[in-house]
């Protein structure tokens, strides 16, 4: 559930960055914090696909694998499951954390700030 809950998580703020540029425009328009509004949530929706591919991937196939239990699955299932498990925690990991930082650094605030409001 780490790929399903956190792309539930990431469209639903997607969903809310939607709603709330419509509702408070500040200087612009509706119509203009509207498609800015639009702008930025669909750069975070089309973001969290690989996320929900893979987590209905991992439904799919490995999660059948684990249905009789850990006490019941002989060693090898076991131990696949345990490093899909860390796999999807580390990928979860290096994605939000050590690669968004590194993004981080090379493109700046201002530079971020620039592009959203012309």
């Amino acid at each position: 559930g780490t790929f399903e809950l956190t792309g539930l998580i990431l469209e639903c703020m997607a969903g809310l960055i939607l709603g709330l540029s419509f509702l408070f425009p500040h200087t612009h328009t509706r119509k203009q914090a509207f498609q800015k509004g639009l702008i930025e949530s669909s750069k975070i929706f089309i973001g969290t696909i690989p996320f929900t591919l893979m987590a209905a991937f991992i439904e799919s196939y490995v999660t059948r694998l684990g249905q009789k239990g850990f006490q019941q699955s002989n060693m090898l299932v076991s131990m696949f499951l345990l490093l899909v498990f860390i796999g999807c925690w580390g990928i979860l990991i290096w994605y939000f954390f050590i690669y968004s930082k590194k993004v981080a650094r090379e493109y700046t605030v201002n530079e971020y700030l620039k592009t959203i409001i012309k």
